[in-house]
């Protein structure tokens, strides 16, 4: 069960990871998509101009948030897919390979998400710097929890017992 939920949560946070990826690429946001996130924040008295939301994705990309989180998510959710499927096939390495995969997206995601909030305190307001704030928070228990349950075959003693190779009458 361990290694499904992990396969799921690694394709769902690797799809993520591209998205920033592909907003790194992006010199600026469609105005559209500008005035969709900014609408509902305005709307209940935030003052958020489209530049100002440009100038908070200028920030973004030249301090780097963008490429750290995308990155971090990407390598570290291919890791995690990896060590899930050899748990899935009952080999202790996966746990390894899955832990260390996690572990990477939590860093990385961490201190990315600290730059968004630091971008976000700078150029926008109110509830955009909120939901920022609140991001860095779901990020960080999302991926400890990742981590947590990468590594939960580890210390538990029937989840270990299930990667030990069977031993053949030959062996005995």
């Amino acid at each position: 069960m361990i290694s499904y939920i992990l396969i799921i949560g690694a394709v769902i946070a690797g799809i993520v990871g591209y998205g920033h990826i592909q907003d790194d690429k992006l010199e600026d946001l469609p105005d559209g998509q500008v005035e969709i996130i900014i609408a509902t924040p305005n709307s209940h008295g935030d003052d958020i101009s489209i530049e100002d939301y440009q100038a908070y994705h200028d920030e973004l990309r030249s301090n780097g948030a963008y490429q750290l989180l995308g990155y971090s998510l990407v390598c570290g959710m291919s890791l995690v897919l990896i060590g899930a499927v050899l748990i899935r096939l009952f080999r202790k390495e996966g746990v390894y390979i899955a832990t260390t995969g996690a572990t990477i997206s939590l860093i990385g995601g961490v201190i990315a998400n600290l730059r968004f909030q630091s971008a976000a305190n700078e150029y926008l307001e109110g509830a955009l710097v909120s939901n920022t704030t609140l991001m860095t928070y779901v990020c960080g228990s999302m991926m400890g929890m990742c981590t947590l349950l990468a590594a939960l075959p580890l210390v538990n003693a029937g989840a270990r017992l299930t990667l030990k190779p069977k031993k053949t009458d030959e062996e005995e």
